[in-house]
């Protein structure tokens, strides 16, 4: 089977199916799930062609490997001012041009995103099996912006405008089946489709070989970890954590807190770290995956303070390290991924003194965080394998194949 996957993409997480990979590029650093759902397809036998956006270079480019084409579609705006301009119609259009190229190679594609990748998918619903899987819910996200710095704001809210516009023609195209990448993603897709006929639930996973029976060090500090997009974002709600983690400061001053992500040292948070001399909390910036993973297998719990998440890709990571995490009670699909308690320690996150109390019983409580690792691994086995969802994807596109085959018989 063909499967074409459209969605942002790391060429690099696939370098060893490359024989020449000097010219493999890494781009997309937060594309994981995709990353992960291209090199199981491969490892089970399939052929995968991926087209992708390269922000990188203004030319298209392919890579050839064993088993996988990447169609890198050059994306780099001519003036860096553009950067910041929505062009969600203009990427459309040439993830169409490229994938109309391609078109009768093809038996199934799977978009990622309810965006410029699915919809450049809509003229050939009625030609070919599509898949969209959704990865986030465009009203949650624009109804939580960070309204400063008030330019950026009116630019991302006009950014969501267009992607919730996009999302909607998905949802109305009654050929498209869709994904949704946790329970609470697919509670509010059978709330818009209106019943679940479409809808298949297909969890965000994490490679078999990573998931950890046991810590790869012990445990000796009282370190806390927190990753982010961007740790500025209010809806990722850092701010509360740092608020949290001075109450914990004062009655263990050897405790750290690293913050992982890109920030500005003129915003809110950063500014109330520097005012309020907040002992031993650490901007990391944005690191890369093997930097993040050290970062984790030296800390002692992972805390998760935002607010709402279509699934959270950093938890189940951390879970993979056998460390504790900390999220919220009503933050999307978190109470869902941490099976609401059985695998992570819940509380409202918009409470920092109800966070700090969280953090301090991961501290003193050993039974409780040795209990709650126990499980999260279990659950990691069983749901969050990439083993178990590459199975459900492979046989969801032999079902969706075969009915197109027999419609137009």
């Amino acid at each position: 089977m063909k499967i074409a996957i459209l969605a942002p993409f790391n060429p690099s997480s696939v370098r060893e199916f490359f024989v020449n990979n000097k010219d493999v590029i890494d781009i997309n650093p937060n594309a994981s799930a995709v990353n992960n759902l291209v090199v199981g397809l491969l490892k089970a036998g399939e052929e995968v062609i991926v087209l992708t956006l390269n922000p990188l270079c203004r030319k298209d480019k392919i890579l050839k490997g064993k088993g996988i084409i990447v169609y890198l579609i050059g994306n780099k705006p001519l003036f860096k001012l553009l950067t910041y301009v929505p062009r969600l119609s203009n990427e459309c259009r040439k993830i169409n041009t490229c994938l109309q190229k391609i078109i009768n190679q093809i038996d199934i594609i799977h978009a990622h995103w309810a965006y410029e990748y699915a919809n450049a998918c809509l003229p050939y619903t009625q030609f070919k099996p599509v898949i969209c899987t959704f990865r986030d819910w465009p009203y949650a996200i624009i109804s939580n912006l960070s309204k400063t710095p008030l330019f950026f704001y009116y630019i991302k809210r006009l950014l969501w405008i267009q992607r919730i516009k996009m999302c909607n023609r998905v949802i109305n195209n009654q050929n498209i089946q869709l994904i949704a990448n946790s329970d609470y993603t697919y509670n509010i897709l059978e709330k818009a489709v209106g019943s679940n006929d479409r809808i298949n639930l297909i969890y965000n996973s994490i490679e078999d070989d990573n998931i950890l029976k046991k810590p790869l060090q012990p445990q000796t500090n009282a370190t806390f970890v927190s990753i982010a997009s961007s740790l500025d974002d209010g809806r990722k709600n850092i701010i509360s954590l740092v608020k949290a983690f001075q109450i914990v400061n004062k009655k263990y001053s050897e405790s750290k807190l690293m913050l992982i992500g890109p920030y500005h040292k003129d915003r809110e948070l950063y500014k109330y770290v520097k005012d309020y001399n907040i002992n031993n909390v650490f901007f990391c910036g944005p690191k890369k995956r093997n930097e993040v993973l050290s970062i984790i297998d030296n800390s002692l719990c992972l805390v998760h303070p935002s607010k709402e998440e279509s699934f959270g890709n950093t938890i189940i990571e951390s879970m993979a390290r056998c460390k504790v995490v900390i999220g919220g009670k009503d933050s999307g699909a978190v109470p869902y991924v941490l099976r609401h308690g059985k695998c992570g320690c819940l509380c409202d996150v918009n409470d920092y003194e109800e966070m700090a109390s969280a953090m301090l019983k991961v501290i003193e409580d050993d039974v409780y965080r040795i209990s709650l690792i126990h499980s999260a691994t279990d659950t990691l086995m069983e749901y969050y394998a990439n083993s178990v969802c590459i199975r459900r994807h492979i046989d969801l596109y032999t079902r969706e194949s075969q009915s197109y085959i027999k419609k137009n018989i």
